[in-house]
Order: structure tokens, then C-alpha cells, then sequence
């Protein structure tokens, strides 16, 4: 399994905790601090037209406004739409000469897909806990994301505000585990 594979079967995982969702638990508080479960849908739907606007070489878009808000709406749909369009900008073979402008910087394009994936299952891990659903990913993908995240987050700030302190997991924590302790969450 290659990252744009992982990110598919993560980004489908995602959105059966999305549509697992009810109505009631939208305003229930997340692991990310201040973000409701609704919050984090709208972020986690919005990203990944981001993401594929990035890996298709398109400048960063005005980033100032309101994040449309997904989960009022048919959420499973716009996931499966926005990981559509994410996953069709990834499997382009043009991926590979193409730069990404991302709100932190500016990236080779083949990242994105590693990061799109990171996003899905970080914050799907996010939003299982918030909604009481298991935050299980499919076989592969955390295997195949765990070493890129590992590279990925080595040296990044640990301001609190994107990422915190990494936490530490007891010997033969899971993967999953070990990831989320990579983003500074507790598992």
C-alpha cells in the first residue's frame, strides 16, 4: 500500500464515522481543543479540498472566511466528494513536477497525499473519540502512514497550537496509538 492508497482507505473510514454522527453529538467537544465535532467535520471535509487544490498546483486560496459548514448537511456526501476530488488530484501523474502551497509553507507535491492521510486518520481518531465510535482504521494504512509521520513530525514546533508535547505510549501500543501520541493527543 503506497500513501495514496492509504489516504483512500482512510479517507472511506472517515467517512463512515461521519455518517455515524448524530445530529445530537455535532456540538460534543473534541480532542482538538476548540473544536466541536461539527467544527472538526467542517475541517476535516474542507481540508481535503485543500489538499487537492494544493496537489494540483493551485495557489492557496484566501483562507480568512468561515469554513462552509458540511455537517449541516449531507457530511457522508461532501466527504465522499471531497476525498474523491482529493484522490483524483493525487493519482495524477503530474504529482511529482508540481509544488504545494500549503498555509505552512510550501511542499513537493507528492507530501500531500501523506498529509491529506495523516489529517483523515488523526483527526477521524479525533472525532471517534468525540462520538463515542471505534476508531479503527482498515489493515495498511497506519503501517504504511505511521514512518512518514514519524519523518514528518521530527522536527516540527511543538507550540501547542498545531501540535503539542509527543506523549508517550507504553512498549507494544498500537499504531494508531503511537500516531496519535505523535500529534501531542492522549491516547
Amino acid at each position: 500500500m503506497d500513501l495514496v492508497e492509504a489516504y483512500t482507505a482512510a479517507a472511506a473510514r472517515t467517512g463512515e464515522l461521519i455518517a455515524a454522527t448524530r445530529a445530537d453529538q455535532l456540538e460534543a467537544s473534541t480532542p482538538c481543543r476548540t473544536w466541536t465535532a461539527r467544527a472538526l467535520i467542517n475541517h476535516i471535509v474542507a481540508g481535503q479540498y485543500m489538499f487537492a487544490g494544493a496537489a494540483s498546483g493551485a495557489p492557496l486560496g484566501d483562507l480568512s472566511g468561515a469554513v462552509p459548514d458540511f455537517a449541516s448537511g449531507d457530511a457522508a456526501g461532501a466527504q465522499r466528494e471531497a476525498s474523491s476530488a482529493a484522490a483524483a488530484a493525487f493519482a495524477d501523474p503530474g504529482l511529482g513536477e508540481r509544488l504545494a502551497e500549503l498555509p505552512f509553507g510550501t511542499l513537493p507535491a507528492p507530501m500531500v497525499p501523506g498529509l491529506a492521510c495523516f489529517e483523515q486518520v488523526v483527526h477521524g481518531w479525533d472525532l471517534a473519540r468525540a462520538t463515542d465510535q471505534d476508531a479503527a482504521m482498515p489493515d495498511g494504512v497506519l503501517d504504511t502512514l505511521l514512518p512518514f509521520a514519524e519523518q514528518l513530525l521530527a522536527n516540527v514546533p511543538r507550540d501547542g497550537v498545531a501540535f503539542a508535547a509527543v506523549v508517550d505510549v507504553p512498549a507494544g501500543a498500537s499504531a494508531v496509538d503511537r500516531l496519535v501520541a505523535l500529534s501531542g493527543r492522549r491516547p
